[in-house]
């Protein structure tokens, strides 16, 4: 009887620790700050400096303006249609393609997959539900074979992954859902193919007749040594263990949140799910400060919310100051290896900003008035901020 009453009061005391965890979650009111009117956010509130590197153009490095980005301490990867590309960090010089798009051996049907800057390894979408993973040599390693792949979108239980990350040296994988009725949402793999977590989809959903409307639905992120994610459809922030899924933080959209039913429908459909809800993105994380994207339509605000003051800005891109060199604003996407966030611009974006703002332009060091020269059809560039408590 004195074991039992134990057991029951250990349960209770379990019970009740993680209640009060559930209730001390923080929230984020992101549906307020939308309906207020929106306020300029300075870019020395979260960063300390800016630095700048222009891409080399050339031939054999012709990259399209929508891209993604990695970095290292020493290297810069890019990603967009034209192939995969490798950077120096410091000088922007180009170093090599990595991989070739094509049907033969090694080569793969899109750059999409992911980087693991850690690793320095660069895992490409091959044919038939694999990876090819690549190294920063530029040498194909090996295929990677995705479990429970199915690449017919209408047969039950998992489709193909839409999105992918890393966690430490092991690979994960995203699935969106598209049937509705997709067993899966989450799977981290090794190397070798082998499944060492799987998290259920719970959001199973006996989908309407109609168009699939993809939102790029899952938003994944590192900082410190940790993974987190956030879904489309749902309103926690979560960690990634490989044993679970541990809520960080509620992001609250309110109204502006869209349900797993409006993930299909029509053409209209689709226009009013862009203009009605609400799209997060991009995010970053610092100790004092957490960065994202606000979409709503046509729409776009920097959110920009301080930890330890639980306040949160949205600003629209005009609204964004640059006060710590005096040039162009620029948003951040992405963290660095070595913790710096990284965003880029548009050589001609940079050459409007030149002359749309003379007067500022003349106040610039001279290391950055020379950008005013760039070709504006030359390659990005690359730009890091240093995070105010980056140690």
């Amino acid at each position: 009887m004195i074991h039992l009453k134990r057991t029951i009061l250990l349960l209770v005391i379990a019970f009740c620790f993680s209640s009060l965890q559930a209730q001390e979650l923080q929230t984020i009111d992101v549906e307020s700050a939308i309906d207020k009117k929106s306020e300029s956010v300075a870019m020395s509130e979260y960063a300390e400096s800016i630095s700048y590197c222009p891409l080399e153009t050339n031939d054999n490095c012709t990259i399209d303006r929508n891209i993604k980005v990695s970095a290292t301490k020493d290297e810069i990867i890019v990603r967009s249609k034209s192939g995969c590309f490798l950077f120096d960090r410091k000088t922007g010089k180009f170093i090599r393609k990595i991989g070739t798009e094509g049907r033969g051996p090694g080569e793969y049907y899109s750059v999409s997959g992911l980087v693991n800057p850690l690793s320095r390894f660069v895992y490409f979408i091959g044919h038939q539900g694999v990876l090819l993973k690549y190294g920063f040599d530029g040498v194909y390693k090996k295929k990677i074979k995705i479990p429970d792949y199915s690449g017919d979108p209408g047969s039950k239980g998992m489709s193909t992954p839409t999105n992918y990350s890393y966690w430490k040296d092991d690979i994960v994988l995203y699935y969106e859902n598209m049937t509705g009725i997709d067993k899966n949402k989450i799977q981290i793999i090794t190397e070798e193919g082998e499944k060492i977590a799987n998290f259920p989809n719970e959001q199973v959903f006996d989908k309407t007749q109609g168009i699939t409307i993809n939102l790029d639905q899952a938003q994944f992120y590192h900082y410190g040594n940790e993974l987190f994610y956030k879904d489309e459809y749902s309103v926690p922030l979560y960690r990634i263990t490989n044993e679970r899924l541990v809520p960080r933080m509620n992001l609250n959209l309110g109204k502006y949140q869209p349900s797993m039913s409006s993930k299909w429908g029509s053409i209209q459909d689709a226009e009013q799910h862009f203009n009605d809800f609400v799209a997060l993105r991009d995010f970053l994380e610092s100790r004092s400060h957490l960065l994202f994207g606000v979409h709503k339509g046509k729409k776009y605000w920097h959110a920009v919310y301080d930890k330890k003051d639980e306040k949160l800005k949205l600003a629209l891109k005009d609204e964004i100051i640059n006060d710590i060199d005096g040039f162009i604003s620029c948003i951040p996407v992405v963290m660095t290896t070595d913790g710096y966030w990284m965003g880029y611009v548009q050589p001609y974006i940079i050459k409007a900003w030149f002359y749309q703002h003379p007067d500022k332009a003349s106040k610039l060091s001279p290391e950055l008035k020379k950008l005013k020269d760039l070709d504006e059809m030359a390659n990005p560039v690359i730009v890091f901020i240093k995070p105010k408590d980056t140690e």
